[in-house]
């Protein structure tokens, strides 16, 4: 709590703090009761119309959400600064959006805010106006907006450096209208103010996506999906592409199934374009989930429609003690025992044999040719654009790395690749994939860095192979007018006889053997 009343005279053991703050608090008090009396008398005396308590709320945020517009008035004729922010970086202009007081909003601009005032997270007052439905804010904003209209409209929330890196940010208005439920202003956004319903936030969801999210507060599921199942009907015959994902992988079928709606998964099938058996990250097919959540309708139409029983065992439906369910996936090709792979497969990789040995267990391609889980325990190393991850190639066992599509590293990647495919001590690129807004590199799979291996192997510390390896492979490098930005002992790769080296962050061949 800031320690406020800059004129008065020091007191002695903190008195002065503590007195202004407890007038602070008196006016915020006086103001979300409404008492104009009591506000103007705080004031007159000895309140600081600038003062913040806990949270770096200002008298005038605390008015405005408090929708009181006289005292709104008051505070600023005593010089309250409209443009002031709480610890999260709102303004009063902001809350007035959530609040949705066209009169505020007005009042505000005419006292110097600016329209596109953006709180810490990226939120501007539109996309409050947006977030909480208050569709007559939402117009008048627009209408106070430049000429650029669709610029303005289409924003996505800007974030940090950091946060952009793990996907965050570049939520629109008309994503906030969807993910809540507000079907006449999703309308709004898409017929009055051309928003467009192929953009997508940093994660690559697309508004679609957002809809069919599970809700903030899972007890208004029910509630909430016959608004959504409308908005999803709109936003389908507005051309929103159905085959994106959300932040875990899961599909619009998938999040349809979560959400128990039958109508939703018809919507969406209906289509013609959804990948029924397309698994989200934690391998679960919509087919799965509905099984999961006891769901026979939804599970039946699934089955009638293609899906893949065979890949699903009937544990869940055991376990919900549900014959029907247990029936059905039968007839359509589950069988009565997990499905798992054989137990005479092995994996190749030693260190990583637990984790593949799972992931092979599912046995079914999910992006073209690569069967991948973008989960943590199949994570093998962090990155700044995704990380990497076990997976398999046409069966075959990979390193998987995630770049943002298009990033300035994806487009150094492939470049290093496409001059380095043929050369011995390069790593071997299998394939490439898309998914989502994020491409996909699976590389050859190594054992270990060339630090690990050093600190475990005091025979390898004298190996003179080693460096004979990494000069012959700089010097390749070179040939091809490439560099290597960090030769360190961690961006050494080993595989299970031979050693690689990372140039530009991409693993490379040394083929000498040990």
């Amino acid at each position: 709590m800031e320690a406020t009343g800059n004129s008065q005279p020091a007191a002695p053991n903190g008195c002065r703090n503590g007195t202004a703050a407890a007038t602070a608090s008196q006016l915020h008090d006086a103001i979300k009761k409404g008492s104009v009396k009591t506000v103007r008398q705080l004031l007159e005396e000895v309140a600081d119309v600038n003062s913040k308590v806990e949270g770096g709320w200002t008298p005038l945020h605390s008015a405005v959400q408090a929708d009181q517009e006289e005292i709104v008035n008051l505070l600023l004729e005593q010089g309250a600064d409209p443009r002031a922010r709480k610890d999260n970086g709102a303004t009063p202009f902001i809350i007035a959006g959530i609040v949705g007081n066209v009169s505020l909003l007005e009042l505000l601009l005419s006292k110097g805010s600016e329209i596109n005032e953006k709180d810490n997270n990226g939120f501007t007052a539109f996309m409050e106006a947006a977030w909480y439905g208050k569709e007559k804010a939402l117009k008048f904003l627009y209408e106070n907006f430049s000429d650029e209209k669709e610029m303005d409209v289409n924003l996505g929330r800007m974030v940090s450096t950091q946060q952009r890196q793990v996907y965050k940010g570049g939520e629109t208005a008309l994503m906030d209208a969807a993910r809540n439920g507000h079907l006449s202003v999703v309308k709004t956004l898409v017929k009055e103010m051309r928003a467009s319903v192929h953009a997508c936030d940093n994660f690559g969801r697309n508004a679609l996506i957002h809809a069919l999210r599970l809700p903030l507060k899972r007890n208004t599921i029910r509630r909430q999906n016959k608004n959504i199942e409308q908005i999803v009907s709109f936003l389908l015959d507005c051309g929103a592409d159905v085959t994106g994902r959300d932040e875990n992988g899961k599909t619009s079928l998938i999040l349809a199934a979560e959400r128990q709606s039958q109508d939703l998964v018809e919507l969406l099938l209906k289509t013609g374009k959804v990948d029924i058996n397309a698994m989200g990250n934690d391998g679960k097919t919509a087919l799965k989930i509905a099984v999961e959540y006891d769901h026979e309708e939804i599970a039946k139409l699934l089955c009638e429609n293609g899906a893949r029983a065979d890949c699903n065992d009937i544990s869940a439906a055991k376990e919900n003690y549900n014959n029907e369910m247990v029936a059905l996936l039968l007839k359509y090709g589950a069988t009565a025992t997990n499905n798992q792979p054989p137990r005479e497969w092995e994996p190749t990789s030693k260190r990583w044999g637990e984790q593949l040995w799972r992931l092979h267990s599912i046995n079914s391609p999910q992006i073209g040719k690569l069967n991948i889980i973008f989960d943590e325990y199949y994570c093998i190393e962090s990155t700044s654009e995704g990380g990497i991850y076990l997976g398999f190639h046409a069966g075959k066992e990979v390193a998987v790395k995630r770049f943002l599509l298009g990033s300035d590293k994806a487009k150094r990647e492939s470049m290093c690749l496409s001059h380095c495919h043929s050369n011995r001590h390069m790593v071997k690129l299998f394939g490439t994939e898309t998914h989502g807004n994020c491409q996909l590199f699976c590389l050859s799979l190594c054992e270990s860095n060339l630090e690990d291996h050093l600190s475990k192997s005091a025979q390898a510390v004298n190996n003179h192979n080693i460096l004979k390896t990494l000069l012959e492979a700089v010097r390749d490098l070179h040939s091809l007018e490439l560099g290597h930005g960090d030769l360190h002992p961690r961006n050494i790769l080993i595989g299970l006889c031979v050693l690689h080296s990372v140039p530009f962050n991409l693993a490379a061949w040394l083929g000498e053997k040990f």
